[in-house]
C-alpha cells in the first residue's frame, strides 16, 4: 500500500513538473497544477500520515516537486515530514537531519518566512560546526544563509557577524572548473551571491541565493525539463546583474540539460 501510494504520487509529481516546465502562461499553469494537486490530495494526506523512515526519499522528492511548482503550503508539509523521518532514522543531531533542516530553511527563505528560517539554520549550523568544522562548505553556506536571513529581518549586527564568519566570496578556484558542473553549482551560485552581498547589492544577492535550490532539485529530480528552464532563468538573471561570464556558464549548462531531456 505504502509503495503504491508513493509511486503514484511520484508519477503525478513528474507530470506536474513537466507541465510547469513547458506551459508559458502563469495563469494556466496555476490552474492546471491546482487540479493535479486536488486529484492527489487524499493520497498525499494518507502518505504523510502513514510514512515511515523508509519513505524518507520519496517524501523529500515530493516536497521538492511541490516547491518547484511554487506550491509552498504542500511543500512545507512534506519537508517537515522528511525532517521528522530523518530525525527518527538518524537522530536529531545527525548530518542527515541537519541537511533536511537546511532544505526546510530554504523553503522558508523562498516564502519570506524568515523567522522560521533562522530557527532551522541555527540548528543545522551547530551540527555542521561540531561535526564538519568551521571551514567546511556546508558550514560556510549556512552562515551566509543566516547573514541573508537576518539582513531580511533588519538585524544588521547579526547579519554582519555571520557574514564575516563565512568565506564564500574568497573561493580561490572557479567551482565550474570541475568536470561535474552539477556538483559545482551550489558553491558557484553561493559565491556569486556572497560577492554581491559584499558589494552592498543585497537584493541581487538574495535573488541569486534562491537558485541554490537547483542543487537539491537535481538530486531529487535529475533530468527534469524544469531544471533546464530554471538554469536558463539563472543565466538571464546573471546577465541582468552584469555578470556575463556567469550568465554564459549557466546558459551552456541549461542547453546541456535541455538536450539530455529532448
Amino acid at each position: 500500500m505504502q509503495d503504491t501510494l508513493s509511486t503514484s504520487l511520484l508519477s503525478a509529481a513528474q507530470q506536474m513538473l513537466n507541465f510547469a516546465a513547458v506551459e508559458e502562461s502563469q495563469a494556466v499553469r496555476k490552474i492546471r497544477i491546482g487540479q493535479m494537486l486536488e486529484a492527489k490530495r487524499a493520497a498525499a494526506t494518507t502518505l504523510l500520515a502513514t510514512s515511515t523512515p523508509e519513505d524518507l526519499e520519496p517524501i523529500h522528492r515530493l516536497g521538492v516537486a511541490y516547491r518547484l511548482c511554487h506550491e509552498h503550503a504542500m511543500a512545507e508539509q512534506f519537508y517537515l515530514r522528511a525532517l521528522d523521518l530523518a530525525c527518527q532514522q538518524f537522530g536529531e543531531n545527525s548530518l542527515q537531519a541537519s541537511k533536511h533542516r537546511n532544505f526546510l530553511a530554504g523553503l522558508y527563505f523562498a516564502a519570506e518566512r524568515f523567522d522560521l528560517c533562522t530557527t532551522q539554520l541555527e540548528g543545522s549550523l551547530k551540527v555542521y560546526e561540531k561535526v564538519l568544522g568551521t571551514a567546511h562548505l556546508y558550514t560556510q553556506l549556512t552562515r551566509f544563509a543566516l547573514a541573508l536571513t537576518y539582513s531580511s529581518l533588519g538585524e544588521k549586527a547579526k547579519a554582519s557577524s555571520y557574514y564575516s564568519q563565512s568565506d564564500l566570496k574568497n573561493l580561490v578556484d572557479d567551482p565550474f572548473a570541475s568536470a561535474n558542473k552539477w556538483n559545482a553549482l551550489l558553491p558557484k551560485v553561493a559565491s556569486i551571491a556572497a560577492m554581491k552581498f559584499e558589494q552592498g547589492s543585497f537584493q541581487e544577492s538574495v535573488e541569486l541565493f534562491r537558485f541554490c535550490v537547483l542543487q537539491e532539485a537535481n538530486e531529487a529530480w535529475p533530468g527534469s525539463m524544469i531544471l533546464a528552464r530554471a538554469l536558463s532563468d539563472l543565466s538571464i538573471l546573471c546577465r541582468s546583474q552584469g555578470l556575463p561570464k556567469h550568465a554564459a556558464d549557466f546558459a551552456e549548462m541549461a542547453a546541456q540539460a535541455k538536450s539530455s531531456v529532448d
